[in-house]
């Protein structure tokens, strides 16, 4: 590997988890509580944002665990599960 790749794996993993980009930080605002839980496809409306932003974000927010999944609910729509995700408990 290249030492300009590897420098960039270091960076990248070496980045604070508490690090949020804006969108992030958009996505998190809709979590007002511990009780409160959503979709991906709830964060749309609540967010505003496009679903292609949303799946990534959460995705990233999942890794850092600023948000876990905290449930299932099955779509009306579809028939099918959908995860429920929400802040993570809080430490005792």
């Amino acid at each position: 590997m290249r030492r300009t790749a590897t420098t960039s794996l270091e960076a990248f993993y070496g980045t604070p988890a508490q690090y949020m980009q804006d969108r992030e930080k958009q996505v998190m605002a809709a979590f007002t509580s511990h009780d409160v839980t959503y979709t991906r496809q709830q964060l749309v409306d609540v967010a505003e944002l496009p679903i292609n932003s949303i799946t990534g974000r959460v995705r990233s927010l999942l890794d850092k665990n600023a948000l876990v999944v905290r449930g299932e609910i099955k779509c009306q729509t579809t028939g099918k599960y959908r995860e429920l995700l929400g802040l993570p408990e809080k430490q005792q």
